[in-house]
């Protein structure tokens, strides 16, 4: 008998069998399917950037400290101010299509009533200019600078707890005195979320953003109806979807 829960490619799909095919798996690193982040995209679309998503992550290391399990939930994405697009390729500068700034103003309001732990995880990249002429140079680029990084636990009245020590990279000394007197600081959701919709370097920053539970022994059809389901009301109802294998 498969294990789901045995990492986030196994969980994803057994997820997306869950949702009837709804959404495409696509995995960080297809060289090494078992061993990194998996998303269910809600469109064929790739890259996927711009789209609101599901997210599995299974590596210890990714984990919020002190879990054991496949962390999942909403994934969303801040890409490239239109204002530096001449050094950058088109598919990662933010343009209306984004679904970035409706999903960040939209989140408090219309946060699901999901009845366990969460956890909120928010990472900053500096990404400079130069060197940067594919999407596969930016993920490289931007797995060496290695984002600043906040875990928070989230209640159900989206109070804020900071969750482990947060990894602050000193390489850009701007992002880090934002993260110490605006993200850090921020003890509900509303307030997190204003600290990240300006901040200094912005232009030139992406936010991964990403918000769900550490599961490892619920059914999938639980995990799907109950905890994951609930996200995808955020994403637009109209948009042609398609499973990829």
């Amino acid at each position: 008998m498969q294990n789901e829960f045995k990492n986030a490619n196994t969980l994803s799909h057994a997820v997306n069998d869950a949702s009837c095919g709804k959404y495409s798996p696509r995995p960080y690193n297809h060289f090494n399917p078992d061993d990194t982040l998996w998303w269910l995209v809600p469109s064929v679309e790739w890259p996927a950037f711009k789209y609101a998503k599901l997210f599995f992550q299974s590596r210890p290391e990714e984990l919020p400290i002190g879990t054991k399990g496949v962390y999942c939930g909403l994934w969303v994405e801040k890409g490239l101010d239109i204002k530096v697009r001449e050094f950058y390729p088109k598919d990662l500068i933010q343009t209306a299509l984004w679904e970035w700034e409706r999903i960040i103003t939209s989140l408090a309001v219309h946060f699901p009533a999901i009845q366990m732990s969460q956890f909120l995880t928010v990472a900053l990249s500096y990404i400079p200019p130069g060197g940067v002429d594919s999407v596969e140079s930016f993920l490289a680029q931007k797995r060496e600078f290695k984002a600043s990084q906040a875990v928070f636990a989230v209640d159900s009245q989206q109070r804020l707890a900071l969750h482990g020590e947060p990894f602050l990279n000193i390489k850009n000394f701007e992002i880090v005195e934002h993260f110490k007197t605006d993200i850090l600081p921020s003890q509900d959701l509303p307030t997190l979320i204003q600290s990240l919709s300006a901040f200094p370097q912005s232009d030139w920053c992406w936010i991964d953003f990403c918000i769900g539970t550490v599961v490892h022994d619920c059914s999938v059809g639980q995990l799907w109806n109950e905890r994951l389901k609930p996200w995808t009301a955020l994403f637009p109802e109209t948009r042609a979807t398609g499973a990829v294998k």
